[in-house]
């Protein structure tokens, strides 16, 4: 008796999950990859929203960075939400700066090639592909970019930070209150208008 009850336990468990009022653990998902692709007329929002930015301010620069460190390794990487607003760029350890009045008002900051990052993050754009599709009018190396971010510091410039990444807003706050020349202002402001 115990065998047939197992079986009809078996039976209506089984059926109850194809059921339609029943759960099912197949979420069908139909996207088209086409959706997934980034086509001229996306970038030129993406453009138009750098934009209205570079239009709002008078001085300073915006220097947004796409990951937070503290959230490596615990999930799949998500760009933090106002560099992606602003750029739609999805690699972890990139920078976007804005800077009104330049020669370069957009610039992007590559992550260094390596083989490590290869494994953890991917395979990397080269420049000509993040030039073309995402159109900075000037691409920085990583060391490049630390050596213009410690230049910034020792001027007295305004700097627009994401609040929202913590640690790169807390660590810049630090180092412009060591310098005492730099001024850090929150970006959320600008970019929720």
């Amino acid at each position: 008796m115990k065998k047939y009850f197992a079986i009809l336990l078996y039976l209506l468990a089984a059926y109850a999950c194809n059921s339609p009022s029943g759960r099912s653990w197949i979420i069908p998902v139909n996207i088209e990859p086409a959706d997934l692709e980034y086509d001229s007329s996306l970038m030129d929002l993406f453009e138009s929203r750098r934009q209205q930015v570079l239009d709002s301010l008078t001085e300073g620069y915006v220097i947004l960075r796409s990951t937070d460190e503290s959230s490596f390794n615990r999930h799949e990487f998500k760009a933090n939400n106002n560099y992606f607003y602003l750029t739609g760029y999805m690699t972890s350890r990139s920078y976007a700066i804005l800077r009104p009045g330049s020669e370069h008002p957009f610039m992007l900051s590559q992550p260094p090639h390596s083989i490590r990052s290869m494994i953890y993050d991917g395979e990397i754009l080269e420049n000509s592909e993040v030039k073309s599709l995402y159109r900075p009018h000037k691409l920085l190396s990583y060391r490049q970019f630390r050596a213009f971010q410690d230049s910034l510091l020792q001027t007295s410039s305004i700097l627009y930070l994401d609040r929202s990444d913590r640690y790169f807003y807390e660590e810049m706050s630090r180092r412009a209150a060591e310098s005492g020349l730099a001024e850090i202002r929150d970006v959320s402001g600008i970019l929720a208008e």
